[in-house]
């Protein structure tokens, strides 16, 4: 069995988040960032890494409605640049840098319309809800005591990769059963 690793961020209130990342992430319009642009980060701790073509971003929107509109988009994972913006920011090199499918950026397009279109007849307060995912497995054995990892995001609008969610224990969701939930990494 696979431990999925996911950060969830609540615009309306995180307390993983640091606060400037609240801030630097109030300059994203949801209505007009280029979706090209988007890209999702995951700095691992040391012993484990992602398995490929496992990683996605759910997006969660409560437009003001009553209604709340899910939906998930496959990653895929990015090197050069993205890799090395992201290891500078993370402070490690045991990242993954992704961006979202060339077919998933069309549906994201197709679901940013819906949520505009529901979003023009509610009167509510909306809520926004990200999060970024990726099945790991094990490299080496699992350090003792805490297993921290942290995910980021970037948008044409912060123009740098953001935490979203950092210093989440693998072990606190995982239990006491973390090394048999994270199976070992294919050869």
């Amino acid at each position: 069995m696979r431990l999925c690793v996911l950060a969830l961020l609540l615009l309306v209130g995180c307390t993983q988040m640091p606060v400037s990342s609240m801030l630097k992430l109030r300059e994203v319009r949801f209505e007009t960032s280029d979706i090209s642009a988007l890209r999702a980060g995951v700095a691992f701790p040391k012993g484990l890494r992602p398995l490929r073509g496992t990683a996605r971003l759910a997006i969660e929107v409560e437009p003001g409605d009553g209604s709340r509109l899910v939906h998930s988009f496959r990653l895929q994972e990015l090197g050069g640049a993205d890799a090395l913006a992201l290891a500078n920011e993370a402070g490690t090199e045991n990242v993954v840098a992704y961006g979202i499918t060339p077919s998933d950026q069309l549906a994201l397009q197709s679901f940013r319309s819906e949520v505009l279109a529901a979003r023009a007849k509610a009167e509510g307060r909306p809520a926004l809800r990200l999060s970024v995912a990726a099945d790991a497995c094990r490299s080496s054995a699992l350090p003792d005591g805490a297993i921290f990892f942290s995910t980021y995001l970037k948008t044409n609008e912060t123009g740098r990769f953001v935490t979203l969610a950092r210093g989440i224990d693998l072990r606190a969701l995982a239990g006491d059963r973390a090394e048999s939930k994270i199976g070992p990494c294919p050869e």
